[in-house]
């Protein structure tokens, strides 16, 4: 059975919830050792990726907004613990979805120099998973995983794959856990590069 929890989660991010326990123990003591810590603020992240030129041998697309799985449709960071627990992570965020981010990146991609009348091309895509995976702690990994699909209008289906990658998180942070999606995603990316040009070109259109 899989549990969800969105209890803290300092043993994975060490650093950032030791003024939490120093604040704990603060308070149960009769005499005021420290003083009182600040609450720990909530952070957003977004993905970098590189800027790259359209490619010359991908003729443009029509990106359409990106759908998600329920598990890889919220903004807070989703953490796997064990083989079947996962937690939620209160202090880290995307700034937007991930559906939404993605989206502006592929379009950026693959649609700059895009015009009406060429609309020849329709790329679809649905986030299937995304997450920090934390149930091995010596080596947790940042996993990404999209499925789309290029289309030819109106409705000709070229190909239809899922693209999957795990890249190591390091540093152990959120900041690192971000790095490592960001990674992830160029991977994909060129990947998809690669099946878009092979298929686009060894068919006869």
């Amino acid at each position: 059975m899989t549990h969800f929890s969105r209890q803290p989660i300092g043993f994975l991010f060490p650093s950032l919830f030791a003024p939490l326990l120093l604040a704990s123990l603060t308070a149960c003591s009769p005499i005021q050792l420290f003083q009182p810590q600040p609450p720990i603020q909530r952070r957003e992240y977004s993905f970098s990726t590189p800027t790259t030129k359209p490619n010359p041998k991908i003729p443009p697309l029509q990106v359409l907004f990106l759908l998600s799985s329920p598990q890889a449709s919220q903004r807070e960071f989703l953490l796997r613990t064990s083989n079947n627990t996962w937690q939620i992570d209160p202090y880290g965020s995307f700034t937007l979805p991930p559906a939404e981010l993605i989206t502006q990146i592929a379009r950026q991609r693959y649609q700059s120099n895009l015009h009406p009348s060429l609309n020849t091309f329709r790329l679809e895509g649905e986030i299937l998973d995304i997450y920090g995976d934390f149930s091995d702690p010596t080596h947790p990994k940042a996993v990404l995983s999209i499925q789309f699909a290029l289309k030819k209008e109106p409705e000709q289906l070229i190909f239809q794959r899922t693209f999957s990658s795990a890249c190591p998180i390091n540093p152990t942070s959120r900041a690192g856990m971000v790095s490592a999606w960001s990674s992830a995603l160029a991977e994909i990316f060129n990947t998809l590069d690669r099946e878009i040009q092979n298929n686009i070109h060894s068919a006869n259109f």
